[in-house]
């Protein structure tokens, strides 16, 4: 393993050379920068000028793609592959400081190149860990008849229960392409499986079908660590299906019926109220982020804040999903007119399985272009890629951290870490308090086919309208009696 310390020590600013010196001090980009990472970009500057000294080279000038590469070579034994990688971020942007004419394009280069050849990766530090705490089995350990049956072309479904339950109750046709649960993706379904197999190895019944036995155990067992009704029940879903698709020969109505039972009764174990955001709050919050970006160095930092601020801000003002809103693509889903100007979202599929199209708000046409003009190659560097959101290492954003970054910047700016989906609630119950003729509107917005989704938002908009009713009549009711009703 990499002894974590690298093995040039940094050099003082005092031991510069006198011009790098001077840039530096004088350098705004500098003086924006907090403290500590201050602090961190000089030191790792400091090293690399250490580095270039004791190869002879002169460290006043700026260092070439050769000699990064040496540096990395040299660092590369002594860190792992992420600490390298940022090392030579945090090297970017302190050159990008002393060489404003320096191309960040190619700076940001330094840092994207293979894992292998920086340090060791972080997938082989993960896999030395000998105490793992994971609680799902992955796929490629899974039973090989089990991975034959998942990998197969699954046939049109057989059970429409649900849809059919769902007719009766509307007296509609049966909708086609429903869902089997809360869980909706592959992914998700294929996790809870794989939960269900570490359950059963730790038990030594792994590869066994489920039975109404060993799933009354398993469901004891998740709600013993710690999962909520909700989690647990999504996981019985998960088994559901995978069950139905590894032995379709057998009949799995008990396990459909358990897991639409536990629907019914399950309960959140955290009140979305309390999570609650006025939609407002959040757009200022990503106009406050790209404001912020536009006043720093164009550089990756002020792309990732870029891109989180028109993430935010989007969907403040189209709460869509947000499987969609990854799904995003220039030309396509993003619809460009012939000038080349953003003007519409248009997504094939949605989660109800209908198409779903809507215009880009007005005031974020300019924001738009000014993510694909400015921020979006910054973030890229040379590689190409028609993905809306890009991540800070130039691939497509990870659907993971979508959740990460809205949770991140919400709770350092509203104290409440909330993920993109509820800012969907936050829509709505913002739409529900102040303006609640605009609800049915709501539900189309969400992409909702069913209009009883909306019904806890008409509700909620009942009971403010009474309330401030009530209010109001109380008011006048003091003041006829010569209370001092606002003390």
């Amino acid at each position: 393993m990499p002894s974590q310390k690298n093995p040039f020590d940094a050099a003082p600013l005092s031991n510069w050379p006198k011009s790098l010196a001077y840039r530096w001090t004088s350098s705004p980009a500098v003086g924006g920068w907090g403290a500590d990472y201050g602090n961190r970009v000089l030191t790792a500057v400091g090293r690399l000028l250490t580095a270039m000294s004791s190869w002879g080279l002169d460290p006043a000038l700026l260092p070439t793609v050769e000699v990064v590469n040496r540096y990395r070579a040299e660092i590369g034994p002594f860190l792992t592959a992420s600490s390298v990688r940022t090392e030579l971020d945090l090297v970017a942007y302190g050159m990008l400081a002393l060489h404003p004419s320096a191309s960040w394009t190619d700076l940001q280069a330094w840092s994207r190149v293979p894992n292998s050849s920086q340090g060791i990766s972080t997938k082989a530090r993960r896999a030395a860990k000998p105490n793992s705490k994971r609680r799902s089995m992955p796929f490629n350990e899974w039973p090989q008849q089990q991975q034959e049956a998942w990998n197969r072309p699954e046939p049109a479904p057989v059970f429409k229960i649900q849809s059919l339950q769902r007719a009766e109750k509307s007296k509609g046709k049966p909708k086609i392409g429903v869902s089997l649960g809360p869980t909706v993706t592959d992914r998700n379904r294929r996790r809870s499986w794989g939960r269900f197999l570490f359950w059963q190895s730790m038990n030594a019944t792994i590869g066994e079908k489920p039975t109404p036995e060993s799933l009354e155990r398993y469901v004891a067992h998740e709600e013993c660590n710690g999962s909520s009704e909700i989690s647990t029940t999504t996981y019985v879903w998960g088994i559901y299906y995978a069950a139905r698709k590894i032995w379709p020969e057998h009949e799995w109505n008990w396990l459909l019926q358990d897991a639409s039972g536990m629907k019914l009764i399950a309960r959140p174990s955290r009140k979305k109220m309390e999570q609650f955001i006025p939609i407002g709050e959040i757009c200022r919050l990503g106009f406050k982020l790209m404001d912020k970006a536009e006043r720093m160095l164009p550089t990756r930092r002020a792309a990732i804040l870029y891109r989180d601020g028109l993430l935010m801000v989007l969907l403040a003002f189209r709460p869509k999903r947000i499987a969609n809103i990854r799904s995003l693509t220039i030309g396509e889903s993003l619809l460009l007119n012939e000038d080349g100007i953003p003007y519409g979202l248009s997504f094939d599929r949605t989660k109800n399985g209908d198409a779903s199209h809507t215009t880009l708000p007005r005031c974020l046409v300019h924001h738009v272009l000014r993510y694909l003009s400015v921020y979006r190659p910054l973030l890229l560097g040379h590689r190409s890629s028609r993905h809306l959101w890009i991540s800070q290492h130039a691939r497509p954003l990870h659907e993971g951290s979508y959740w990460c970054l809205v949770a991140k910047r919400t709770g350092e700016a509203c104290g409440r870490k909330i993920g993109p989906h509820m800012i969907r609630t936050c829509f709505a119950t913002s739409v529900a308090q102040e303006r609640r003729e605009l609800l049915p509107a709501v539900s189309k917005m969400l992409d909702h086919r069913d209009r009883r989704s909306i019904e806890p938002y008409q509700l909620l908009a009942s009971s403010i309208a009474a309330s401030r009713t009530l209010e109001n009549k109380l008011e006048g009711l003091f003041k006829a009696h010569g209370s001092n009703y606002t003390s």
